[in-house]
């Protein structure tokens, strides 16, 4: 896995300026309360680069007359700290994840930042300036914006750049490790689903389904991708419902979008159900817009279309199917049932970063997710797949994940 992370450096050495520093950060602890904090998020960027999931974490590149130096910061060994929250990385530690050989320790990081400047006339500062990451310790926390306030006061001669871009087009393209952990995410998460699809039936309530589908992927020492949305009823016309606390009703249907996180990677799913096992003719007729739309769009999936492109054809295809139900008039009223995007590129993040406006090319994994929300029907339907563009067309990753009618209701029954 090392090799991994060298790869992924040398190809952003390769882009960076020379005589610039570039520096990327981990991020700090943020407390919660006087003796707690909350659950600590590495910056993806940082763990791309890296594979170091620790707070106080700082990647530099130093690239100096075409010759490039890598240092890693990270924590100096607390006995007393360890003793209350955990084990911390050692220098030789952080040198076997990362294959980077000099370590040095973030609290010498301005002090060590200052030496390297003295050794250029003019350099250029690489920040990612849409980090979420920050800069400082347990006391003080400063953004990335207002870092680079503080270097152009702080140094003489300088300018900046933003390596925000070369990062995400580096992420955009999976490697053949990244599309193999996307696989076991996704599989995990299909046996969560198949879980739901045993247990579901009216009466029960929503929070029951998110927390059979986090108990069964922890089974596989797995965490979600994010928040379970489990919603049924007309809480599925809401596209980010927040709360599953309501009764599944006989009848209705329950949408679900989750997805199980694997060595970081994250799966995204939606998949819509009939809490009672049994689709209604009105809901059968949506559902099959929604899932001929699905099958269609990752069909024509190819190097050289783009995400918006995409987003064209789906509205094309769902408002000409409802114009067919007579449930809207013209192509234009498709925004009143169908008002996100199908598509966003997936990997570390679940929205992972991107530019979205680019065409696609191998390697990129996206979601292809269209669906339909008609409120006053009570109906609401997502269907969410993960998929990998190749070098001619398109593959589902998702594709063990049962989506067809007869499908569903045959395991429900």
């Amino acid at each position: 896995m090392v090799n991994e992370y060298i790869t992924r450096r040398t190809k952003l050495i390769e882009k960076l300026p020379n005589n610039s520093i570039s520096i990327i950060f981990g991020g700090s602890e943020i407390r919660k309360s006087a003796d707690e904090a909350f659950k600590f998020q590495i910056d993806y960027n940082l763990y791309y680069l890296t594979g170091v999931k620790q707070a106080e974490t700082i990647l530099v590149f130093i690239k100096k007359e075409n010759v490039a130096k890598t240092l890693l910061f990270i924590q100096k060994f607390d006995e007393l700290k360890e003793k209350w929250t955990g084990i911390r990385l050692k220098e030789d530690e952080a040198r076997e994840i990362s294959g980077i050989k000099e370590i040095l320790f973030s609290e010498d990081f301005s002090k060590e930042l200052k030496n390297i400047v003295k050794e250029f006339d003019k350099v250029s500062f690489g920040l990612d300036y849409e980090s979420a990451a920050n800069y400082g310790n347990f006391d003080k926390f400063i953004s990335v914006c207002e870092y680079k306030d503080i270097l152009s006061k702080e140094f003489a001669n300088v300018d900046f750049f933003n390596i925000g871009d070369e990062l995400k087009l580096l992420r955009m393209v999976k490697s053949d490790y990244e599309i193999e952990e996307l696989r076991k995410a996704i599989h995990n998460t299909n046996r969560g689903l198949i879980e739901i699809l045993k247990k579901l039936e009216p009466n029960k309530y929503e929070y029951e389904m998110a927390a059979l589908f986090k108990y069964i992927i922890s089974l596989d020492n797995s965490k979600l991708s994010f928040n379970t949305i489990a919603a049924s009823g007309k809480n599925a016309t809401i596209l980010h419902y927040p709360d599953p606390i309501d009764k599944m009703k006989d009848g209705d249907l329950l949408l679900l979008d989750l997805g199980s996180d694997h060595n970081e990677y994250k799966a995204d799913i939606s998949r819509t159900y009939p809490i009672n096992g049994k689709f209604s003719e009105m809901q059968r007729k949506i559902y099959e817009i929604v899932l001929n739309c699905n099958k269609h769009i990752i069909e024509i999936i190819k190097p050289g279309l783009t995400i918006k492109v995409l987003q064209e054809e789906t509205k094309r295809f769902m408002a000409d199917k409802l114009i067919e139900l007579n449930l809207i008039n013209n192509p234009d009223e498709i925004i009143k049932y169908y008002y996100h995007n199908v598509s966003h590129h997936l990997g570390l993040d679940t929205h992972d970063i991107s530019l979205r406006e680019l065409p696609l090319v191998k390697g990129n994994v996206i979601t292809v997710e269209p669906g339909l929300y008609i409120k006053e029907l009570g109906i609401g339907i997502r269907i969410e797949d993960d998929v990998l563009v190749t070098e001619d067309g398109s593959e589902c990753l998702s594709k063990e994940i049962i989506k067809e009618i007869n499908d569903i209701e045959s395991i429900m029954k």
